[in-house]
């Protein structure tokens, strides 16, 4: 069933934009949501801009930390995607117009016939973003202690593992990618700025 707009209303968190009202007019359904400012990240990618490893971390962080909050209150998104994440004071996922998880395990979600189940799909399209955002930005690793070639490398290839068992399917939730991001983050000392968080 369709998602009831006071189900958005009623998400209240840091990296989620706020809902403040719902309703439909001359048949047009509409939201009235809360104006972060900054820009998405497809227009700012267009811009030129190039995100550092860290930024991209800080990102995923803010991203997987909403999508766990309204899982955890059977709501997903269903459209994880660069033009849905804006980047301002924070980093906030925008456009929550998914449905209750309940029931969504019959969608033919592959368009084979088969489905990844309420979770999976959203926890996918994080690992798209990041491979995405990845591949755009060129600052690289900061590496603080003990830097060294092989050092860099390996935090690179363990990154990447990370990213393509996201976009596998291999994490069931947004919180058990949170907690994988957050295990690389307390191993790889990073350079990044404090409102991406």
């Amino acid at each position: 069933r369709e998602l009831d707009p006071k189900e958005l209303i009623a998400l209240e968190h840091r990296n989620i934009t706020d809902v403040y009202s719902a309703g439909e007019e001359h048949g047009y359904n509409y939201l009235v949501m809360e104006y972060v400012g900054g820009r998405d990240l497809d227009t700012r990618i267009e811009e030129g801009w190039k995100p550092s490893i860290g930024e991209t971390l800080g990102i995923l962080s803010g991203v997987s930390a909403a999508l766990s909050y309204a899982h955890e209150r059977g709501i997903k998104h269903r459209d994880v995607k660069l033009g849905n994440i804006a980047v301002g004071s924070g980093t906030y996922l925008l456009d929550f117009g998914g449905r209750l998880t309940e029931g969504d395990s019959e969608i033919d979600t592959n368009g084979d016939g088969s489905s990844d189940g309420p979770s999976k799909n959203d926890v996918k399209a994080i690992g798209s973003v990041a491979k995405e955002l990845l591949n755009r930005g060129t600052k690289g690793l900061i590496i603080t202690k003990e830097t060294s070639e092989e050092r860099s490398n390996n935090a690179s290839r363990f990154l990447n593992r990370i990213v393509e068992k996201a976009i596998d399917g291999k994490y069931k939730t947004p919180k058990k990618f949170q907690k994988a991001i957050k295990r690389y983050k307390r191993g790889v000392n990073f350079k990044t700025r404090a409102s991406i968080l």
